[in-house]
């Protein structure tokens, strides 16, 4: 019956907090005009979010057993490995603060990294103080012996129980990061490029993203975000920026990246870099593209994106929003 308890406080717990959150955040995007395209930004936010829910967690479920029946063992011994698996999972997924958001996987892999160098130095402290206290305690008459059986049982148990879980979500994550590239597996040969998303805003203060239309090739006619092959010896932003210097005349402040697009065309892997993107100095002179427009939001879908390009487009509705 208390599994149950801790499930349903868990999820009503997170549903609450995040739903507070998101519309604290509406407010002070509309105020503030903040932005949640700031990768620490980002990481704060779920730091916060995820601290508060453990904290709210814990006093409710604590406060609805209580009041059914005393608190035993068996209770303590199945909140944390609750805390310990929320802990994992919040490692390694992510959920934009966007109200039609779904949970997925991080693409982020320093924002992962950060969060497990979190959570495994809070084991460590757990692991190692409750040790200390168990052999300081152990030998005082007064000491009561169920706690020293729960920090046994969780040292014995909830920590290798997290780590296994880590390793398993580790290997998950691995395993679909290899699918994606899965046209080099097949002998394809894979072009590494980049993609500038130029964003400007209108008078009336909304924001705009720049597109072209691909002149020559065998793509020619679509529309895609400018940008193109990354030379040896050069990162993703320092080709970004020389591209669009080429074909645009037009010089840019490469921002964070919002994602890398993984496309299997018929003769090769795609993989492409996307930065957001700020005019620096230039006109945006077209000179092989055929065409360009400033797209809304709402106008994305009003141009026929090429087959990598298009990947992108729903991810920017998000954000955009």
């Amino acid at each position: 019956m208390n599994i149950v308890i801790i499930i349903i406080s868990s999820i009503l717990v997170f549903a609450g907090i995040r739903c507070i959150l998101l519309l604290l955040y509406s407010l002070a995007d509309k105020v503030f005009k903040i932005s949640l395209e700031n990768d620490r930004f980002e990481l704060g936010i779920s730091i916060i979010l995820f601290a508060t829910y453990l904290y709210f967690f814990c006093k409710i479920v604590l406060t609805i057993i209580g009041l059914i029946d005393a608190i035993t063992i068996l209770d303590w011994f199945l909140i944390y490995t609750y805390m310990g698996v929320s802990a994992i999972l919040w490692c390694y997924f992510s959920w934009e603060l966007k109200w039609k958001a779904i949970p997925k996987f991080g693409q982020n892999d320093k924002e992962i990294i950060l969060k497990k160098i979190i959570v495994f130095t809070l084991v460590l402290i757990f692991a190692f103080y409750h040790g200390y206290q168990q052999l300081s305690k152990s030998f005082d008459a007064n000491y009561d012996e169920e706690k020293g059986m729960l920090v046994m049982i969780s040292n014995a148990t909830i920590i290798p129980g997290i780590i296994a879980l880590d390793r398993v979500l580790n290997q998950v994550k691995s395993y679909i990061q290899l699918k994606k590239k899965r046209g080099n597996m097949l002998g394809m040969p894979t072009i590494r490029v980049t993609a500038a998303i130029i964003k400007s805003y209108t008078p009336d203060n909304h924001p705009i993203i720049f597109a072209t239309q691909r002149g020559y090739g065998d793509f020619a006619g679509g529309w895609e975000f400018p940008g193109g092959k990354i030379e040896e010896g050069e990162t993703p932003q320092e080709a970004l920026m020389r591209e669009i210097k080429e074909e645009l005349d037009t010089e840019i402040k490469v921002g964070d990246l919002i994602d890398t697009i993984e496309y299997d065309y018929p003769a090769f892997h795609l993989s492409m870099d996307c930065f957001w993107c700020e005019i620096v100095s230039g006109d945006l002179v077209l000179k092989e593209h055929e065409a360009a427009k400033w797209l809304k939001k709402d106008e994305l879908d009003s141009v026929e994106w090429l087959p990598a390009d298009i990947t992108l487009i729903e991810k920017l509705k998000e954000i955009l929003e």
